[in-house]
């Protein structure tokens, strides 16, 4: 009977347990379920952050294409301005022209006998310009049987002279620095006329020596005031490309981080002390007694902002050389600015320029835009441009 009576003690003494653990319990829920609805909601907010962030980022892109085609057609603006300020003066003049030529013919006419002597000078004239040409009719006759040779030697002679002198430009000459020099060669005419004058090596001594992805470090030892690439005593012209590599350092601002008085000002220092760089090689190859030309590199379809300082910063740096007859700038992106408004969208103006990239923005030039830059090249080589 004792332990019986233990035994409902010690079931009476758990009972109040087991229930306070249940309350417990129920008290925890009770202050959990706050929790538990305030993670609910941070979950959500974390979710419609990410969906923001993910707006945005869209949004920044929409905005950075919009800000480049903003700075393409401001800069047409600008061109077109002068285009027009130009006409302008041209329609001045002519105006001026027409008020001269106006005066001239209500002056007094001339007398039948000023008439006779003016008509017999011009008769006179007519008369020795028909004879002159008789002489070299009749001398390029007599001179005929020698210059038609059978074997047709001194035709071939003729036409290698000829050959030559409309190579002139390319005589000791040196091409140098990135990719724009290196895709001469892709286009087909213009790669198969450089492969003829690399291989007329004795006669005109022209070499492309370029690399893709160039930097303007690669090509010159600032601190040590010496070329890296190797430029032989015969050269007597240099041609510089470089800089398109440079204007894609991750370390520069671009309108996809700030404003662009803000991106300028700190893109200042880095793009200033390579434009100085630049400007030193420059100066190094003049001293050197070489013909240096310097090729501004296109604008592509990124960076716009980051192109037009670069281009502004080295033609204010070398602004100190241009004096010598001996430097000479391509200044390609005015070239191509120029024809904008020869196309009726922008993207028919960077289609027409620029080549299709197989990854990311256009940066290199289409065949067009190769074709016009070896024009541009040939009349900077000339010795009188």
């Amino acid at each position: 009977m004792a332990d019986d009576g233990s035994q409902d003690g010690a079931s009476a003494s758990s009972t109040p347990t087991l229930t306070s653990i249940q309350e417990s319990i129920s008290d925890l829920k009770t202050l959990l379920a706050p929790v538990l609805a305030l993670d609910a909601k941070l979950d959500a907010v974390r979710k419609e952050m990410e969906r923001t962030s993910a707006k945005n980022v869209k949004l920044f892109g929409l905005l950075q294409t919009k800000c480049d085609t903003l700075v393409r057609q401001m800069l047409a603006v600008e061109e077109g301005q002068k285009k027009t300020h130009k006409m302008l003066q041209e329609l001045t003049k002519a105006a001026a022209k027409a008020e001269k030529s106006a005066a001239e013919s209500a002056a007094p006419v001339k007398s039948a006998e000023d008439r006779l002597k003016a008509a017999s000078s011009l008769s006179a004239t007519i008369s020795q310009a028909m004879r002159n040409e008789e002489v070299e009719a009749r001398r390029s006759e007599e001179e005929e049987p020698v210059t038609s040779d059978p074997s047709g030697s001194l035709s071939s002679m003729n036409y290698f002279a000829r050959q030559m002198d409309g190579d002139r430009w390319a005589n000791n000459l040196l091409l140098v620095g990135d990719d724009h020099w290196q895709s001469l060669k892709t286009t087909e005419d213009v790669g198969a006329e450089l492969k003829r004058m690399e291989e007329a090596e004795k006669d005109l001594n022209f070499r492309v020596q370029a690399r893709p992805g160039c930097l303007v470090g690669d090509l010159f030892d600032r601190d040590r005031g010496r070329m890296l690439v190797a430029v032989p005593a015969r050269v007597a012209k240099v041609a510089i490309s470089v800089g398109t590599k440079d204007l894609l350092d991750d370390s520069l601002s671009t309108l996809q981080k700030a404003s662009l008085e803000e991106v300028r000002k700190a893109n200042q220092p880095p793009l200033l002390r390579k434009a100085e760089a630049l400007r030193d090689m420059v100066a190094y190859l003049l001293d050197q007694k070489k013909t240096v030309v310097l090729l501004l590199p296109p604008i592509g379809e990124q960076r716009v902002e980051v192109a037009h300082h670069w281009c502004e910063l080295v033609l204010e740096a070398t602004a100190s050389l241009s004096a010598s007859p001996a430097f000479r700038v391509i200044n390609l992106p005015e070239v191509m600015m120029r024809t904008m408004t020869d196309f009726k969208t922008h993207e028919d103006f960077l289609r027409r320029w620029l080549a299709d990239a197989t990854e990311g923005p256009r940066r290199f030039l289409s065949a067009y835009g190769t074709r016009r830059l070896f024009d541009l090249l040939k009349r900077a080589g000339k010795d009188n441009p």
